[in-house]
């Protein structure tokens, strides 16, 4: 899984309280080979189209699944026979949904406002804004990020600067032509290091959905935090991360303050481990953020070995910025990086999103697709509201879907 650049506008969620924004800001490295437009159909297997339930993602913008649920299934089998084998721990295996539909082409990605209205002409297409802000309503998060990218326009303004032309435009590298929309409503972050050196990461693995009730929330709360499968894929992860952490950290720094805690969110309840630890001298965020990628969470353990799995059974179809990392890097040495899971990428090709989950010996294989679908289908929400224009609901644990465990991808 190789990184890749982009520059551009992004808007960071950096606590529950309010939003931090970054100007022309730089993105982190994204878990993909190649930079977007990169969401090429490139298999046979899109065949699973979502059909409307409560448990599935609606049909009616015309999603559909890299690979559908008999072949998620058979790649879980995979997985089962690499876990006997002692090939790998854990394996976060993921697929992406897609539609092509062209209600959604490049279009209606467009980060600009919507023009006044005029009678005279047609209604435009919603922006891409308006589906971050659909999505962060019906799927608010700490760690939400806006990021548009658009290299024509940034060509436009370079040859337009006089800056620029007094210092010799030639010298600037080329920009490649890129243009895609990131929404992301992100609860995990990847990496935040502050000025004096120190660091932090909270990986997710064990996540479930809000009770209906304050005695069935509290229940379900429970037991997340005592089942089984949740702790172990939490606590593989966390010791993963402490082996990131510990290449770029003062020998004996690094330490655990809160291990597989339970964090509560307006639809979710998560397992949130926080690692910290203290830079070496000499090294600094870019350092920390490229020791650390991909985010452990999202890989599984051991990483090298697992990710050589993944690009296996995900037919070497690339993730794209989805289980990447996004966020911002400053001036003053600060950096603050989530991971880019609950994310809808629009390009030309239309819109994706990822959504997998954490495989261990205890998985139950059927489960662990209900589980995809239950974390794609608030994405699908926010971009079916986006496209028909429907006003969003206020949130409420009423209206939260049937529980299901989950892990953070």
């Amino acid at each position: 899984v190789d990184a890749s650049r982009g520059v551009g506008d992004v808007e960071v969620d950096a606590s529950r309280s309010g939003d931090v924004r970054h100007e022309s800001a730089i993105t982190a490295a994204t878990a993909s080979r190649a930079a977007h437009p990169a969401l090429q159909v490139g298999c046979d297997g899109l065949t699973s189209v979502m059909s409307p339930s409560p448990e599935a993602p609606s049909r009616s913008t015309g999603f559909v699944s890299d690979r559908g649920r008999e072949a998620y299934l058979s790649d879980i089998d995979r997985v089962f026979e690499l876990l006997r084998q002692g090939e790998t721990y854990e394996v976060c295996l993921t697929t992406h949904f897609r539609t092509a539909s062209r209600s959604v082409h490049s279009e209606r990605a467009a980060l600009h406002a919507p023009t006044p209205h005029d009678k005279s002409r047609a209604q435009p297409p919603p922006s891409a804004l308006e589906l971050y802000l659909s999505l962060r309503r019906v799927n608010p998060a700490p760690y939400a990020a806006f990021l548009h990218v658009d290299t024509a326009a940034l060509r436009r303004a370079r040859q337009g600067s006089r800056v620029c032309a007094a210092a010799a435009t030639e010298a600037l590298p080329p920009l490649p032509d890129l243009y895609f929309t990131v929404c992301c409503s992100s609860p995990e972050r990847y990496l935040r290091v502050c000025a004096d050196g120190s660091v932090e990461s909270k990986p997710i693995k064990g996540t479930a959905s809000r009770g209906r009730t304050r005695e069935e929330d509290a229940a379900v709360a429970e037991a997340l935090r005592t089942s089984g499968k949740d702790r172990a894929e939490n606590l593989m992860i966390t010791d993963l991360v402490r082996n990131d952490l510990g290449r770029v950290c003062r020998v004996g720094s690094v330490h655990v303050p809160s291990l597989m805690a339970v964090e509560t969110y307006a639809s979710v309840h998560q397992l949130v481990t926080t690692v910290r630890g203290q830079l070496l001298p000499g090294t600094d965020a870019l350092d920390a953020a490229a020791a650390a990628f991909p985010p452990g969470s999202m890989t599984g353990a051991p990483k090298t070995r697992t990710l050589n799995i993944i690009h296996s059974l995900e037919r070497g179809i690339p993730r794209g910025v989805y289980s990447g990392a996004l966020g911002f890097f400053s001036v003053h040495g600060a950096s603050d990086l989530n991971v880019v899971i609950r994310t809808a990428v629009l390009s030309a090709q239309g819109v994706s999103l990822g959504a997998g989950g954490a495989i261990v010996t205890q998985s139950q294989p059927a489960d662990e697709w209900d589980e995809v679908l239950l974390k794609a289908r608030p994405v699908m929400q926010a971009i079916e509201r986006w496209l028909g224009g429907a006003a969003d609901p206020p949130l409420s644990i009423r209206g939260a879907p049937p529980r299901l465990a989950m892990g953070g991808a």
